[in-house]
């Protein structure tokens, strides 16, 4: 299944492991504050943003490399990537080591998918589908009160497969009868 990783990096942090090769499409991407969208490189902000890095964290932290760094900015920004139309499972990463983020609003194609806060030392994870028909994702970041900064560690993006089910068709509810329905789709979900 064709999949795109982005960690938001620091100047000279690290990149999460895997990380995006030739030979490892599906690795994670390093971007920086100052990497703007473009066609040719087919993903990037609207305009540069800030970033931090706090280095190690304490502990062997999962997802360390991707944790201990990120993007933010007290304006609303979009982060766009050149897809195929279609639908896709988008996972956002938002947390900081030290500060305490709230009111983090994630948007894509234009509707409101998720608000995160996270105390210092939290990271929250949110994940919906999004389709869309213009072959670009559009991820909007902003803040929404209490601590002014929006922040971004980790953006993970998925194609949606599908789950189709065979057998009965529609048909009325009838208590008194046992139906069984089939189907295929991606594994763990049937």
């Amino acid at each position: 299944m064709p999949s795109w990783r982005f960690d938001f990096n620091g100047v000279g942090s690290p990149t999460q492991p895997p990380v995006s090769s030739p030979t490892l499409s599906s690795g994670y991407v390093s971007v920086l504050p100052t990497d703007v969208y473009t066609t040719v490189q087919g993903y990037g902000w609207d305009s540069a943003v800030g970033s931090f890095d706090r280095g190690n964290l304490a502990g062997s932290q999962p997802q360390e490399e991707l944790r201990r760094d990120g993007h933010w900015s007290p304006a609303p920004h979009t982060f766009s990537v050149d897809l195929p139309d279609g639908t896709y499972w988008v996972n956002v990463t938002v947390g900081d080591a030290t500060v305490a983020r709230d009111s983090v609003v994630i948007a894509a194609e234009g509707t409101t998918l998720a608000t995160l806060n996270t105390a210092g030392g939290q990271w929250a994870h949110a994940g919906f589908a999004v389709t869309m028909t213009d072959g670009r994702l559009d991820l909007q970041v902003r803040d929404a009160g209490g601590e002014p900064n929006w922040v971004l560690n980790g953006l993970e993006i998925q194609v949606a497969e599908t789950v189709t089910f065979t057998g009965i068709g529609s048909q009325p509810a009838d208590p008194l009868q046992t139906d069984t329905i089939s189907g295929q789709g991606p594994e763990n979900t049937l």
